[in-house]
């Protein structure tokens, strides 16, 4: 698998010389393609521990939110409006609330929308295997860059306070891996895709379908069983997933 995403484009950088050497993320297709649909990914090109920052920090860019303040209308007829919906909604589609970056209170909420390159735009999702997530507290624990009073120099004006933006690993990330970031819950309300808590839930009620069973085995005749079955791995099932994933389950 290394062997291969050497072929692409890798993310290195480190604190010391050898770890400058080492290359910490590789991008490749993601393990989430389709035949319909190529996706990419971050694959870890190093071992990760738990908490351990992956990959370099990163620099923010805080942008107006253009759909909710721009007259956005998903309905609209007219062609004009149409190519606005779609280039927001495709810009869009690689932002991130500004709360990773530390700049959740610059403006009225719901304003503002943040750029992150690097993880922020190649991390593929899979609510199951999420195993890296936002580490806020690197964003608001970064030291400040000030300036010189009344001094000129080259890069007068061009610092940024929204940088030091990281992601931490939430599980063991083992060379080789694939990078999956979660996009949070804004994300998951939106979704129809099942979210990790629907797994969660579901893997809760199999435990319970096998402990039931087991529990009344030999006591329930062919029939019984086939409509307790049936009335527990769907109308149960479905639950606990709720009636706007149940079709994916």
């Amino acid at each position: 698998l290394l062997a291969s995403l050497s072929l692409f484009p890798r993310i290195c950088g480190g604190e010391t010389p050898a770890e400058e050497d080492q290359c910490g993320l590789y991008m490749a297709p993601s393990s989430t393609s389709t035949q319909a649909q190529n996706i990419w990914g971050l694959y870890a090109g190093k071992d990760y521990d738990v908490d351990e920052h992956v990959g370099n920090n990163e620099l923010a860019v805080n942008l107006f939110h253009l759909k909710p303040n721009m007259g956005y209308d998903e309905e609209s007829d007219d062609l004009t409006q149409q190519f606005f919906n779609d280039l927001v909604s495709f810009l869009e589609g690689f932002m991130w609330v500004p709360g990773p970056a530390g700049a959740r209170f610059e403006v009225t909420e719901g304003r503002t929308i943040t750029f992150i390159p690097g993880p922020g735009i190649l991390s593929a999702m899979n609510e199951k295997l999420t195993n890296a997530q936002w580490d806020h507290s690197s964003a608001y624990r970064r030291p400040m860059l000030g300036e010189l009073p009344g001094e000129a120099h080259p890069g007068r004006g061009a610092q940024t306070p929204f940088y030091n933006v990281a992601i931490k690993a939430t599980n063991p990330i083992r060379t080789g891996a694939e990078i999956f970031l979660s996009y949070g819950a804004n994300y998951a309300e939106e979704s129809e895709e099942l979210q990790r808590e629907d797994y969660e839930k579901l893997d809760e009620t199999i435990v319970n379908i096998v402990e039931f069973f087991d529990k009344y085995e030999g006591e329930l005749d062919e029939a019984a069983t086939a409509q307790i079955y049936s009335f527990l791995t769907k109308d149960v099932m479905f639950a606990a997933v709720g009636s706007a994933r149940q079709k994916l389950i």
